[in-house]
């Protein structure tokens, strides 16, 4: 009897004469001249399958135009082996720029470039080694693990866009970086100046970390003005953000801010226990006016989730 192993030489996916894709290896299929039946899957054998698409494969564009991003100088390339009960997966993924529709989302997100993603799979395991890349151009490194099963890997293959990412556990890290690419994003709040540094760590729905501001600036809050010079120390901790530190200058005098945001999920607005303290902050300023005052404000958010703000304004100076 005579038995033939399958191996794959390269083929070629085509479409319209371009090609998608291109693989090699070794299948444990065999195929026996005198059995029945005469093709045969080893679960057991060992097997080896490497695949890899080109920048020009059809497939980029269809992708592309399903999710609403355009994509520039994209890659990919799949390994395989292991057993077929036990397969163990590397890909590597790649793109120069990504950039996404603002407005087939609703919402801007940021433009990516220089990304390569390195994901390592086993049956149990979904491990993304290296997630790296410039967000607005700033550098951001990431990393993540995600405990998979049977059922999580059909769901990841059948219905991805519904794929539960809550057993996450990972990392995220933005060294010092310019805040201006940022600022886009609350365009009514922050001014494109200042520093920005973060680290999240992130476990099954859980965010702990901090964040960095340092010579950032608001725009405009009526009746107050301008904050400028703030630098802040803020914790991540869940759902909760604490002001460790928080100094900055209004009307060129210095005021801080102390106390915690709570963001709980749903759709229920933020929580706030937040103190607010400056002195002979000019709280009027206009063509012959001029009112100076110290103020010890509270916001607080009561169970009904009513923010109030209380507090004391003391008038230090007043010319007219």
């Amino acid at each position: 009897a005579l038995t033939h192993m399958a191996v794959l030489r390269r083929p070629k996916l085509l479409e319209d004469d371009r090609m998608i894709a291109a693989a090699q290896g070794r299948l444990p299929i065999t195929w026996e001249t005198a059995a029945r039946p005469q093709w045969r899957v080893d679960l057991d054998a060992p097997f080896e399958l490497q695949a890899d698409t080109v920048a020009t494969s059809p497939f980029w564009t269809a992708l592309a135009e399903s999710f609403g991003f355009n994509l520039t100088g994209p890659a990919a390339q799949a390994h395989l082996n292991g057993t077929l009960r036990h397969p163990l997966g590397e890909l590597h993924l790649g793109a120069d720029r990504l950039a996404f529709d603002a407005g087939r989302l609703g919402f801007p997100l940021p433009v990516v470039e220089k990304l390569p993603v390195v994901v390592h799979a086993e049956r149990g395991l979904l491990t993304f080694d290296e997630l790296s890349a410039n967000l607005d151009g700033q550098p951001v490194h990431a990393s993540m693990r995600l405990p998979m099963t049977e059922a999580s890997w059909r769901q990841l293959i059948g219905d991805w866009h519904g794929f539960d990412w809550q057993k996450a556990e990972g990392r995220i890290d933005l060294a010092e970086s310019n805040l201006a690419p940022f600022a886009r994003y609350a365009p009514d709040y922050l001014a494109t100046q200042g520093k920005l540094e973060a680290h999240v760590s992130f476990n099954q729905g859980s965010l702990t970390g901090s964040l960095k501001l340092r010579e950032a600036a608001t725009r405009p809050i009526e009746p107050l003005g301008i904050v400028q010079e703030i630098n802040a120390d803020i914790a991540l901790n869940d759902r909760t953000l604490e002001i460790r530190s928080f100094a900055g200058k209004l009307g060129g005098q210095p005021v801080t801010l102390e106390g915690s945001v709570e963001l709980p999920p749903g759709s229920a607005g933020p929580r706030y226990a937040l103190m607010l303290k400056g002195k002979s902050i000019p709280l009027v300023r206009r063509a012959g006016a001029l009112v100076r005052s110290d103020f010890d404000l509270q916001a607080t958010t009561d169970a009904a989730g009513v923010t109030r703000l209380t507090g004391a304004v003391n008038v230090t100076d007043c010319l007219l």
